[in-house]
């Protein structure tokens, strides 16, 4: 049996269109991403990802108990924001010169496991991923797909988020657009941290 290509399509570009929507989890990745450069930020990038590969499989496999059960959704909310008022906090409150050297003075955790636990807690604490992929999944794909085929849909909907997440932290990470950052890094970092805390109150609120 073929995958529905109709069915696919739309998937994929209702998944693409709503990645193209800055939220928490690429205010960190540029927040990350200006701080360390490229190759270090890629395991934020790479925590995302899985992140989102967990709520993509709870949502083939029908998991409904975050819709469901409206405390641990309130719960899921409230501790998102706690963490990012923290990831915030810990922009605004760093004191380095913008410098590599300086970089890992204070802020955000430095350690290759420590970035990647980073982006993944920032995205598993997200409710809305939860829900975007369990609403996606239940509007979109028929009840007759094969489970085989969604998991290719799966497959597919986690590369796009690390091939996106990757591009956005090449482009601030990369070695040229590091050249041209130190002189205004401190003050990015200062409004990444500023906007995630904004981001956290309107969770709350």
């Amino acid at each position: 049996m073929d995958i529905n290509l109709l069915e696919f399509t739309a998937l994929a570009t209702a998944h693409f269109t709503a990645l193209l929507s800055p939220g928490p989890d690429f205010i960190l990745i540029v927040g990350t991403a200006m701080r360390y450069g490229f190759r270090r930020s890629v395991w934020t990038s790479l925590g995302i990802a899985c992140a989102n590969a967990v709520y993509i499989v709870a949502a083939i496999f029908g998991f409904s108990l975050l819709r469901e059960n409206q405390l641990l959704f309130i719960s899921m909310k409230l501790l998102a924001a706690v963490y990012l008022c923290y990831l915030g906090w810990c922009l605004l409150s760093s004191h380095g010169s913008g410098q590599p050297a300086d970089r890992q003075a204070q802020g955000l955790p430095s350690s290759s496991p420590r970035l990647l636990c980073c982006g993944f807690l920032s995205a598993i604490l997200n409710p809305k991923n939860a829900i975007f992929y369990l609403s996606l999944m239940s509007l979109i794909v028929s009840a007759t797909t094969p489970l085989s085929h969604q998991l290719l849909y799966g497959l597919w909907m986690f590369s796009a988020v690390l091939l996106w997440d990757l591009f956005i932290t090449w482009s601030v990470g990369n070695p040229r657009s590091q050249q041209l950052l130190p002189r205004h890094s401190r003050k990015l970092e200062k409004l990444t941290g500023i906007v995630l805390i904004l981001v956290a109150s309107l969770i709350v609120l």
